[in-house]
């Protein structure tokens, strides 16, 4: 068979006139045939067995950039795929072959490399056709590069959106505590100067009446920050495990606390569920979604009258929760696209349309469903159903759970950090044992040279110049053994290699901001197995 050229007739090239019954047929023509295809917007090549193109449509030539004389003829990965390795793919192709049209899409991959050097995202679909005993693979490619980029384009505004929301909620929510925190520190202060020329009882009595106020706003920032970290586990978002339910949604209220509570009171109904299997950030994303919509559904000015109610139950092998809300309903018709992806009742530039979409991706992707009800005037209830796991939550790693003895043997700690306030907070907190401060990785290290009888060393994990990670391997080499009794403090570890370290490393390690009587329970147990 004669290679056909660009214009000669794709019919020749796949015997499509042998398929037609009748003569009078105009695609029985292989001109007219060419026509069609030569029209196409989408790109249409065929490659033989030898993974060589034989023909190519107008689309082609347009997309590409690369004329017929300069693709018929040619291997089609040496002409697209220049910088990547073509005789692999020549391989591959040749042992399957253009019988196997996935064989095909596999090697294509999604993009395509023009002869400019650009790169364009195609979505191809591929057939098989045999002719006078020759197998050939026709390709048919839609350019979606424009599209994609949309598409990026549109999630990022929709993330950047709801990370806006978030931040201004998490805002408020810190600010509050904050104020009272220094609001008290400032006058625990100024008791305190005054407690030094006398000492009336009432003052101290309102100082320590301060300082508690402080630490439980303190511990309301702690609580607060632990709550945004959890949808911060980038690397975790994909990730399965099993997990409680109800810890899930509560952290998920608190994410959406400042949306719902000018606008509903919100209702518990839980009921006694097993663990699911499932993401922890990707499923707490789909309540903040679900709660937050709920109370945009509601409007502002009568929360004492209206109610967002979260309902949880077992179902056969399932747990059910159901957000259920008060607002203005929905109509069938909007009912029945509230899941299309850009469908949106929110005005222009207030909403993308892709936040229910993703929370069916996610919640169906675990195995589960999520549908809706509503009716105009009546509020709406979303339903969300997941797989039962059954399985008990491993405990967090990353704070100690031990008790405090009821005595401790003064021991030797080092502390390592280069905040000198965290360093000095832990010095004060251990105040009964011997406490060597260094504030920086390679200050510790040159405190250990001299002398390694420590107990216990907190290390801090990020810090300048060597980390935590980096201290640890060189006591690991140069003092053998002391690495066994490093704990490492950390704000978070927040990079890939600090989350693969803490997980891989079988020692300890503290969040910041630490509880101090668990760091003491901690040191007290290095110091009782010592």
């Amino acid at each position: 068979m004669q290679r056909a050229q660009h214009g000669c007739g794709l019919a020749g090239c796949i015997g499509a006139s042998d398929l037609l019954a009748h003569e009078a047929c105009p695609l029985a023509r292989p001109d007219f045939v060419s026509g069609i295809f030569d029209a196409m917007e989408s790109l249409v090549f065929v490659v033989d067995e030898t993974g060589t193109i034989v023909w190519v449509n107008r689309a082609y030539a347009k997309i590409t950039g690369f004329g017929v004389e300069e693709a018929v003829g040619r291997f089609f990965w040496d002409v697209h795929y220049p910088s990547q390795n073509a005789e692999q793919a020549r391989r591959a192709y040749d042992e399957f072959g253009a019988r196997t049209p996935k064989v095909l899409s596999g090697i294509l991959g999604g993009h395509i490399v023009t002869k400019d050097g650009e790169r364009r995202i195609l979505s191809w679909s591929n057939t098989v056709i045999e002719q006078d005993g020759r197998i050939y693979a026709v390709a048919t490619g839609v350019d979606v590069t424009e599209w994609k980029s949309m598409q990026m384009r549109v999630l990022l505004a929709d993330r950047m959106a709801s990370v806006g929301t978030l931040a201004a909620g998490v805002a408020h929510e810190i600010n509050n505590p904050l104020a009272y925190i220094q609001a008290n520190l400032s006058m625990a202060n100024d008791c305190v100067d005054a407690i030094h020329l006398r000492r009336p009882e009432h003052d101290l009595l309102e100082v320590k009446q301060m300082l508690g106020e402080a630490t439980e706003g303190a511990n309301r920032v702690q609580r607060i920050v632990g709550d945004l970290k959890t949808f911060s586990r980038v690397d975790e978002g994909r990730r399965l495990g099993s997990h409680d339910l109800h810890h899930i949604i509560e952290t998920s209220i608190k994410m959406a606390r400042n949306e719902l509570r000018h606008r509903a009171q919100l209702i518990k109904d839980y009921g006694d569920v097993p663990q699911i299997e499932c993401s922890e950030t990707r499923l707490g994303q789909v309540f903040v979604n679900l709660l937050v919509n709920a109370a945009h559904a509601i409007p502002e000015g009568a929360a004492a009258r209206n109610e967002v109610r979260i309902v949880t139950r077992r179902k056969a092998g399932y747990v059910v929760v159901e957000v259920h809300d008060s607002g203005v309903g929905m109509s069938e018709e909007t009912l029945a696209q509230i899941f299309d992806p850009f469908f949106t009742t929110k005005p222009v530039g207030e909403g993308t349309g892709l936040g229910l979409s993703i929370c069916h991706s996610v919640v169906t992707a675990i195995g589960g469903d999520i549908s809706a009800e509503s009716r105009e005037g009546e509020g709406s209830v979303f339903r969300v159903t997941i797989p039962a796991s059954g399985s008990s939550v491993a405990p967090d790693p990353h704070r100690p759970s031990v008790a405090p003895p009821a005595n401790s043997t003064p021991v030797r700690v080092l502390v390592v950090d280069d905040e000198r306030m965290v360093a000095n907070s832990l010095r004060r907190a251990l105040r009964s044992h011997d406490v060597v401060t260094a504030s920086s990785g390679r200050e510790a290290l040159d405190v250990l040279a001299r002398d390694t009888a420590f107990s216990v060393v907190l290390c801090d994990l990020m810090m300048p110049d060597l980390t935590g990670m980096d201290v640890y391997a060189e006591v690991k080499k140069r003092f053998p053994g002391l690495e066994t009794r490093m704990v490492f403090v950390t704000g978070g570890a927040f990079t890939t290699r600090a989350q693969d370290f803490l997980r891989d490393v079988p020692n300890r390690h503290i969040l910041k901001p630490f509880d101090v009587t668990a760091v003491r329970a901690l040191v007290s147990e290095f110091a009782a197995a010592s």
